[in-house]
């Protein structure tokens, strides 16, 4: 390391943060992880900029009421890609948005790409010369004990 470990602000009082995602943004480091207040409140996903070696104040990105964790983001030539996961540790959805305005804008422009009836899980998404690429891997919600055999997806996202 090149010198201590810093400590990413959580609200006051956060209960386990979630594992954050980076991507520079000029000369900032944009950093988006989860939290929640509490146990039994949901997961919603925080971003912070990091420049000119300080942090800034976390601020919460809009993604609606589902719990919102394991987020992927990607900066590049003036557009912005968000992914993330919904639900809980039973079954989980992936959601998806790109913009050329602002990682707040991809999020409010998301749409779910897991299929109904699976568990989705680890979203990663990538930015391209002509819109954002996402993958992760999914498998069929079984209720009788039967094999779940998972998936490796991948897909395309025009930037807005």
């Amino acid at each position: 390391l090149d010198g201590p470990a810093a400590t990413l602000s959580t609200a006051a009082g956060a209960e386990r943060p979630g594992a954050p995602a980076l991507a520079w943004d000029g000369d900032a480091l944009v950093v988006v992880f989860a939290q929640r207040p509490s146990a039994r409140a949901p997961y919603a996903l925080s971003m912070l900029r990091w420049s000119a070696g300080a942090p800034g104040a976390p601020a919460t990105i809009a993604t609606g009421p589902a719990s919102a964790f394991a987020p992927s983001i990607d900066v590049a030539r003036g557009a912005f890609a968000l992914a993330w996961m919904e639900g809980d540790e039973r079954a989980g959805s992936i959601r998806v948005g790109a913009s050329s305005a602002s990682l707040e804008a991809a999020a409010a422009s998301a749409i779910a790409v897991s299929a109904r009836g699976t568990d989705a899980r680890d979203p990663e998404v990538a930015l391209g010369p002509h819109g954002a690429w996402l993958a992760w891997t999914e498998r069929p919600l079984r209720g009788d004990g039967g094999p779940r055999n998972t998936r490796a997806r991948i897909a395309s996202l025009r930037c807005e």
